[in-house]
């Protein structure tokens, strides 16, 4: 990705990448299509061993375990963007309880 980033989206996705980094970290990045609801999410991912899933709370995103991704070398760490959150699509979480939402999402 260029320095030059223009848009708010690239320039998210290069504060992660210095994020990962600052943590010596190789963190493949890529989407992942839901079924309910019907749109993409930002996954992150790194290491090998047992998988960790790390979900984040409301108003963050995957990339904050960057810490926690460091402190488990000998495992696969994996960290979504909740739909609405983060690199992920966006969603109106209104008209169905979050449990309901966590349930299907997860």
């Amino acid at each position: 990705m260029s320095t030059s980033a223009t848009t708010a989206s690239d320039r998210f996705a290069l504060a992660e990448q210095r994020l990962f980094a600052a943590y010596g970290l190789d963190v493949e990045q890529r989407r992942v299509a839901l079924a309910d609801p019907p749109l993409e999410v930002a996954v992150r991912e790194s290491g090998a061993g047992a998988p960790v899933l790390l979900v984040h709370g409301s108003g963050m995103n995957g990339a904050t375990w960057a810490p926690v991704f460091a402190q488990l070398p000998d495992r696969r760490v994996v960290a979504i963007d909740l739909p609405g959150f983060g690199r992920s699509d966006p969603y109106d979480y209104r008209g169905r309880g979050l449990r309901a939402h966590a349930v299907a999402q997860l």
